[in-house]
């Protein structure tokens, strides 16, 4: 049935999208510019609502995305149609049509409040925001409403009709529901405030990481009800609905919407919403990120002059576009900047790193002069609040003379590098803690980490991510690889040794799911998905308790996929499980700057119970 409802909603707004190029090409008028805003708005949230849906057909928010697209594409379409057709105002089949115009209006609208309100994961988590959302379905019987009390029939903004035609089918005796009925049926944007509204409590009320997650969406929507709210209140003080001022509000406040799938998008890049493995080449994330700034860039410094184009003179117009290309240019090169060192880092500071690091080790030759200037050029580089470098002495303790500490050292490091030479650690930099933190794999921690402790360490990487695939592959091709690297890796000379296995989220699925042919010696389960967010009726706890092998949990106490009490409750009294919680930790392992169990506690912890775990399970000496 959900595959179903996918082809049926992607051949439709496919359809719709075919006649809308169709009808404004042969058009003799050509494109308008309300054609304009609402295709920017309404393809790319078609477009990614099917993606989505594709990949998770039976998730409510895709599926919320894919209709609120499809709808709007088909009420343009359903516009167009009927302004080709004008013969039909006086049909008596008119306001029927054009209260058909109106429910699809509405129910593009219910979607996308729907979706607003319960980002990221299609949860809320309070009773009066469940009651709030479930009440925005009474919507979808005003337009029907207001056909039958209005004696004016309701026309749909779709349809463009600016006349009051008769409405033969109103009923006498719900006259008194006429105007109240009337304007809900038009102005359906109010369904959508209430679902912005929604999700600003929960924002509000989130912790760090539940604010992460909403942040993008929560900032894009208050960007839109600021414009829209100026336009309308412009309105309200005199200026008329055709004013250049009040048209270039609303429109840029509509504009925004575009940016909700782009939010979703990033949810899933970011947080891994949805539990979606998304890998993006840098340099095409990049390109598409830059490509999607010039974009909105071009819309709005072009949106003031398309506006007054009409109203005034060409020259002015033109004067118009380049001044408001000028007003936004800093903000498109900060945009630009910004994505430049969320990928890439701060390439500059790169730079100055290495410039420094290479004049300190050319000017300087004394190690009492060189370890100082050496921490100096670490700490200015990376912007790390202090930096220590010091070197061992040949029974593996610290000298105490010469060190180099640039910054204040006020508590335990976040971070280190080790100095190695000839193949033997002779020193170490210690890095103070940083905005942002530092962010090395936790999986490569350990594989750092576990074999100087006597554990040979062997990482996976399943096919399609080094096949450079931007999608995960389904859990039984999955399993499949899985299976056939440890069938290989068993076969090696230096890996004849009993089998401890592990994973992180869905790695930690594929380890237990694989168990009764892999036959590891114990499994450990780094951040398990027990279930989706906001879905715990669909637990994965039988994949936990399947195996017959000891299992370790590592499990943050923020996390989405189920906390550490929950896995607890779902494996009940079953032996054989441990969980160890993780506390303030998110599913990526990521903790607020405030918590007291800070990054360098959670990574401490992660190689200390796994080694205890490993020691526990009787020599093993092969992960």
């Amino acid at each position: 049935m959900a595959r179903l409802r996918l082809y049926a909603l992607t051949t439709a707004g496919g359809l719709c999208i075919a006649y809308q190029l169709l009808t404004e090409a042969v058009s003799p008028g050509g494109w308008s510019f309300s054609d304009i805003v609402w295709t920017l708005i309404a393809i790319p949230m078609y477009a990614v609502g099917v993606w989505l849906t594709w990949r998770l057909p039976t998730h409510p928010q895709p599926v919320r995305l894919l209709v609120a697209g499809t709808v709007f594409l088909a009420g343009e379409a359903f516009g167009s149609l009927m302004a080709s057709q004008p013969e039909l105002i006086n049909s008596p089949w008119f306001p029927v049509l054009s209260t058909l115009g109106l429910e699809m209006e509405t129910v593009g609208i219910l979607a996308t409040a729907l979706l607003i309100g319960s980002y990221p994961d299609g949860f809320v988590e309070r009773a009066w925001q469940r009651l709030a959302l479930r009440c925005c379905w009474v919507s979808l019987l005003v337009p029907p409403l207001a056909l039958l009390a209005s004696p004016v029939a309701p026309v749909s903004t779709w349809v463009g009709v600016g006349v009051a035609v008769p409405n033969p089918y109103a009923v006498s005796w719900l006259g008194w529901l006429a105007e109240p009925a009337l304007w809900l049926a038009v102005e359906s944007w109010w369904v959508t405030v209430v679902g912005v509204v929604v999700l600003c409590a929960r924002f509000v009320a989130a912790d760090v990481a539940g604010r992460a997650r909403m942040r993008f969406m929560f900032l894009v929507l208050v960007v839109g009800l600021t414009l829209w709210t100026a336009g309308g209140l412009a309105n309200e003080l005199g200026l008329p609905d055709d004013s250049a001022l009040v048209i270039t509000l609303l429109t840029l406040g509509s504009l925004t919407l575009v940016l909700i799938p782009v939010a979703v998008i990033y949810g899933i890049v970011r947080h891994r919403l949805f539990e979606l493995d998304l890998v993006v080449r840098k340099s095409v994330a990049y390109g598409a990120a830059l490509l999607l700034i010039a974009a909105a860039y071009a819309v709005i410094a072009a949106t003031p002059g398309l506006v007054l184009g009409n109203r005034v003179s060409v020259a002015l117009a033109v004067v118009v576009t380049i001044a408001a290309a000028l007003a936004f240019q800093p903000l498109r090169r900060r945009l630009e900047s910004a994505v430049s060192r969320r990928l890439f880092g701060d390439r500059v500071q790169q730079y100055r790193l290495l410039k420094n690091l290479g004049a300190t080790m050319e000017q300087t030759a004394e190690l009492d002069e060189l370890l100082p200037r050496l921490a100096a050029a670490v700490r200015d580089g990376i912007r790390a609040s202090w930096v220590r470098v010091r070197l061992r002495q040949a029974d593996g303790g610290w000298l105490v003379e010469p060190i180099g500490v640039a910054g204040e050292v006020t508590e335990e490091s976040a971070a280190g590098v080790d100095l190695v030479h000839g193949g033997e650690p002779v020193g170490r930099i210690d890095l103070g803690p940083k905005s942002g933190g530092y962010t090395p794999a936790d999986l490569e921690l350990l594989a750092t980490s576990l074999p100087a402790r006597g554990t040979t360490v062997v990482r996976f990487e399943q096919p399609w991510r080094t096949a450079g695939r931007t999608v995960g592959a389904q859990p039984p091709k999955l399993d499949e690889a899985w299976r056939s690297a440890l069938a290989w890796l068993m076969e090696q000379e230096w890996a004849q040794h009993q089998l401890l296995v592990g994973g992180r989220s869905a790695g930690a699925r594929v380890a237990c799911r694989t168990a009764s042919v892999t036959d590891p010696a114990a499994i450990v389960c780094l951040a398990f998905p027990l279930h989706l967010p906001g879905r715990p009726e669909k637990s994965r706890a039988a994949e936990l308790l399947a195996p017959s092998a000891p299992r370790l949990v590592l499990q943050g106490s923020k996390d989405s996929f189920g906390t550490p009490e929950e896995i607890r409750r779902a494996i009940g009294a079953a032996e054989g499980v441990q969980v160890v919680e993780l506390p303030g930790a998110d599913h990526g392992y990521r903790i607020a700057r405030s918590s007291a169990f800070t990054p360098a506690d959670l990574r401490t912890t992660l190689v200390a119970e796994v080694s205890r775990f490993i020691a526990a399970a009787a020599g093993i000496s092969t992960l």
